[in-house]
């Protein structure tokens, strides 16, 4: 099956871009591109060409590459390998959206009444979720996703009800070294 491929951009409104500016979460700094005719982006628009200093976060499942992180949204993408879930889990406060870009997967869920279900998920399909919803990731083969939430600025917003690896509820703060 192929990968399903694309570029991205941000483009946020000067706003923003002056707050992250000044108090930027982002662990990368990110040589601006030059357009091809020479232009400059306008105010406002973040181009960025690889991500060499981005912050990578190892998990027993797998990485995390964050791409992008300020007080409005996270951005991140993840990797799991085949065989091995996410913990499944659920948030107080953090709403998430994911499209996944390669592999197969299934996510498990909470339905309406309260059962857990399960729907694989192709390159190209989105899953979003909001608080309180149970929810995991399981990696039928190696798969990777973009991930779009709110942010969790402390980490402590992820409650495990289970997970392979027995860690505790929270960042845990040995994955972030």
């Amino acid at each position: 099956m192929q990968a399903f491929k694309f570029s991205w951009m941000v483009i946020l409104p000067g706003a923003i871009v002056d707050k992250i500016r000044d108090k930027s979460d982002s662990k990368y700094d990110a040589a601006p591109i030059m357009l091809p005719d020479g232009a400059k982006a306008a105010e406002g628009v973040r181009i960025v060409s690889g991500l060499s200093g981005a912050q990578v976060v190892v998990k027993p499942w797998g990485k995390e590459t964050m791409l992008s992180k300020n007080p409005e949204y996270t951005f991140k993408k993840i990797e799991i390998k085949a065989g091995y879930e996410t913990s499944l889990q659920y948030h107080k406060k953090k709403s998430e959206t994911i499209i996944f870009v390669s592999g197969r997967a299934r996510v498990v869920f909470e339905d309406i009444g309260g059962n857990l279900r399960c729907v694989d998920m192709p390159p190209g399909s989105i899953f979003e979720t909001r608080p309180p919803a149970i929810h995991r990731v399981v990696a039928l083969t190696d798969i990777s996703y973009y991930e779009a939430s709110t942010p969790d600025p402390l980490g402590e917003d992820v409650i495990r009800l289970r997970d392979g690896s027995k860690r505790p509820d929270g960042r845990i703060d040995l994955e972030y070294r």
